[in-house]
């Protein structure tokens, strides 16, 4: 990202939507946000979108105001840069309170469908929601465990040709598979 584009989604009226589409579709068993909210607490909803044209059912988080107390922050400590004159600050001095917070939500997804996009909603007036981050974790690979006479073999890593792990097997490629019996084998994913 360079230095000039916008790096957060502000929503700074009630019941408009922004979406956030990924530059690719990713298979993922959650996602988690890093937010914000300026001049209050916010309501916001929050709804995934998936590559087939499904959605999830709008997840609802009510981020606290930014500025406050270290329970239940992901960031805490932080000082901010003030954008406009108001009470004894100048633009662009800093506020030396480092009692500024981020918080973390998480969104269970659907692990068999691609997230292809999340659209946000603020659904209060006069707060600032703000998404600073997104981030997924789960379906490391797009290879399932394979059943075998007594069970299931377990996949336990996965490696592209040059043996480093690979976070992601399903983009198309050569991979190979280790097995938790310590059997390996070769796949070719398209």
């Amino acid at each position: 990202m360079l230095l000039d584009e916008n790096n957060a989604l502000v929503l700074k009226s009630a019941n408009s939507e922004q979406t956030l589409t990924f530059a690719a579709p990713a298979l993922c068993d959650e996602i988690q946000l890093l937010t914000i909210s300026a001049n209050g607490q916010s309501n916001l909803k929050v709804v995934v979108n998936y590559e087939d044209g499904t959605t999830s059912d709008a997840v609802r988080f009510t981020p606290e105001d930014w500025f406050g107390g270290s329970n239940g922050t992901a960031v805490y400590g932080l000082q901010r840069i003030i954008t406009n004159e108001r009470d004894s600050y100048k633009a662009d001095q800093i506020d030396n309170r480092p009692q500024f917070r981020c918080f973390e939500h998480a969104i269970t997804t659907d692990g068999s469908k691609n997230v292809k996009s999340l659209t946000f909603t603020s659904t209060k007036s006069g707060s600032y929601p703000t998404v600073l981050a997104v981030s997924r974790t789960g379906r490391k690979s797009g290879v399932e465990n394979i059943p075998v006479e007594n069970g299931e073999r377990e996949v336990v890593a996965v490696y592209n040709l040059q043996g480093i792990q690979a976070a992601n097997a399903a983009a198309p490629g050569v991979y190979i598979i280790r097995y938790s019996d310590g059997t390996a084998e070769k796949v070719v994913i398209r």
